[in-house]
């Protein structure tokens, strides 16, 4: 069944603020406070979408840790850096394909330290599953983290048409079982980055 997406006023709110916040500038740092890079080159799923979808996020080693909190133009490097050609940040576009052609419930998985983190799971109409962690934000170069395990913060591709310091980044929270909402975001802040590669 397709789904409908929404923007959340109360996470944009977090995000939002960040805009004011912090940094005024791009910052190119690996990662963002002191959550550096030391993670491995993901497998690709095929999720039945035009696009094939990394298995575990930028600086993560297994599907269920959060990565590196990378700022916009971080994860473009950190990507190239350690990952190598091909691997891209998701369009807003393949977000809602992967939402449109999946089966999206909220669920739990275990990440490297054996600890339980909650988060989205995609279930592809070939079998095929993949989960994206609700690992939170950390904002404008804070080591703090801020709603972990309730909400999950990826960057988009698409940098602002209107705002320099700004780029679009997707949004989901247990609250909205299935759906996900398109943040406006500081492109300082330490978002976490799911990789896509294709076309």
């Amino acid at each position: 069944m397709k789904k409908n997406y929404i923007v959340y006023a109360f996470m944009a709110a977090i995000v939002m603020l960040a805009l004011t916040a912090g940094c005024s500038k791009d910052n190119d740092s690996d990662s963002i406070g002191n959550y550096s890079y030391t993670g491995s080159v993901a497998d690709s799923i095929d999720m039945g979408t035009s696009v094939e979808w990394a298995s575990h996020n930028l600086g993560a080693t297994v599907e269920g840790d959060s990565g590196v909190y990378v700022s916009w133009a971080g994860a473009s490097s950190l990507l190239s850096k350690y990952w190598g050609k091909g691997w891209r940040l998701p369009t807003e576009a393949e977000v809602k394909e992967l939402f449109d052609s999946c089966t999206v419930t909220w669920d739990t998985v275990l990440n490297s330290q054996s600890i339980s983190i909650a988060g989205y799971q995609f279930t592809a109409t070939n079998g095929n599953v993949l989960f994206l962690p609700a690992s939170g934000v950390s904002l404008s170069g804070s080591d703090s983290l801020t709603n972990v395990s309730t909400y999950g913060y990826y960057w988009l591709s698409e940098k602002h048409e209107s705002f320099l310091n700004a780029a679009y980044s997707f949004a989901f929270s247990q609250d909205n079982s299935d759906m996900y909402g398109i943040t406006t975001t500081n492109v300082s802040v330490g978002l976490n980055v799911r990789p896509v590669r294709g076309e």
